[in-house]
């Protein structure tokens, strides 16, 4: 996949995702930005024989196995943490119904998904108002998912939207 093949991979992903506001599309740029930057670390990692790649069966799996551990009874909607968990986020709601929301929309009843719980930093921010869940989990993570699939070792993640390399 070039790389104009990846900008409109990831433009369609977030004009699917959210709105297609000014500060949307500066968001949007950055992500892409930010994308490229990061496809470019994994080529390196990726040539070290450093890395784990998880196919779209390992993937879709994982995410049928989120959405059937998910009460709808307290939860009602899903946010995925952009980047990582937004392919998730989409894959699930389509399993379960739940519609995706906005940041700025979450409540007590918002389930948060990320692709992977490495540091935790990132779910820390979201941990503490609402039900987590990622399709990988370190145990060196400082927050563990209310919800995970696979345990994590030191390998890189090359998730099926990232296997553009």
């Amino acid at each position: 996949m070039n790389e104009k093949q990846i900008d409109e991979l990831v433009t369609g992903l977030y004009k699917y995702y959210i709105s297609d506001s000014e500060e949307v599309n500066c968001i949007i740029d950055d992500l892409l930005d930010d994308l490229k930057k990061q496809l470019k670390e994994l080529e390196l990692i990726k040539n070290t024989g450093q890395i784990e790649i998880l196919s779209y069966e390992k993937f879709v799996d994982a995410c049928k196995y989120i959405a059937s551990r998910i009460d709808t009874t307290k939860v009602k909607n899903i946010y995925g943490i952009p980047r990582g968990g937004i392919v998730p986020a989409v894959y699930i709601s389509h399993l379960t119904g739940l519609p995706i929301i906005e940041e700025d929309h979450m409540s007590e009843r918002t389930l948060v998904i990320d692709d992977i719980a490495d540091s935790g930093q990132t779910l820390a921010v979201f941990n503490n108002y609402y039900k987590t869940a990622t399709i990988y989990y370190h145990k060196q993570s400082i927050i563990e998912p209310d919800i995970w699939v696979y345990e994590k070792r030191d390998k890189w993640i090359q998730f099926p939207w990232e296997n553009a390399l």
